[in-house]
């Protein structure tokens, strides 16, 4: 979407929601909240010993399946978006 938009590369950064931004996506609250949980995931899953406190703190019964939901959802909702331009 932001190659796209922008017709460049995309800034170097795993800040979802500075690249939904940067592809002029309009975001309510709660869709900015998950996309900074989201980019929260990929910066502590990739770093030593962060990745112990990662999977204790997210490693409970439902909270898999209850993120899948979410981001089922928000993929929807941005090829909804994406292809309405």
């Amino acid at each position: 979407m932001v190659v796209k938009v922008i017709r460049d590369f995309p800034p170097y950064t795993h800040d979802l929601r500075r690249l939904a931004e940067v592809a002029n996506l309009k975001l309510s609250q709660s869709q900015k909240k998950i996309l900074d949980k989201f980019s929260t995931f990929n910066i502590i899953g990739r770093y030593g010993d962060e990745k112990f406190d990662f999977y204790e703190r997210y490693n409970k019964k439902g909270y898999a399946e209850k993120s899948l939901t979410i981001t089922k959802n928000l993929l929807l909702w941005l090829k909804k978006e994406f292809l309405k331009k």
